[in-house]
């Protein structure tokens, strides 16, 4: 077999690209992925468990508002139930609270690397 693939170019931003194993170089996500996390304002990549672990921290679930509290119940799974409101996740590097997953939202320019490959 030859192996002739050069690039592949997703939108997809589930991370299912990388379920079929193909090397990471060979992908470029054209729209980011659900899968890191990073701050907008200093670009730091954060553990992507540790911020799934701020989530469920610090964000209200619009879901179950009743799993909601600021006490110290626990949830079925035993986490602490969520916050009725919600509290910033900042970044560790800058301190500003602009870390979300690393996607491109509506308006916002496609990542550096679809330009340069």
């Amino acid at each position: 077999t030859k192996k002739k693939l050069t690039r592949v170019y997703t939108q997809n931003i589930d991370g299912l690209t990388s379920a079929v194993h193909l090397p990471t170089n060979k992908i470029v996500p054209v729209h980011g992925t659900i899968d890191e996390a990073s701050c907008e304002t200093c670009g730091k990549s954060m553990d992507f468990n540790a911020f799934c672990d701020q989530v469920e921290m610090k964000i209200k679930d619009i879901y179950n508002p009743q799993t909601n509290s600021n006490n110290n119940e626990k949830n079925y799974d035993g986490r602490s139930s969520r916050k009725k409101e919600s509290e910033p996740i900042r970044c560790e590097s800058c301190g500003n609270a602009t870390v979300k997953p690393r996607t491109v939202l509506f308006g916002s320019s496609l990542p550096s690397e679809f330009f340069e490959r």
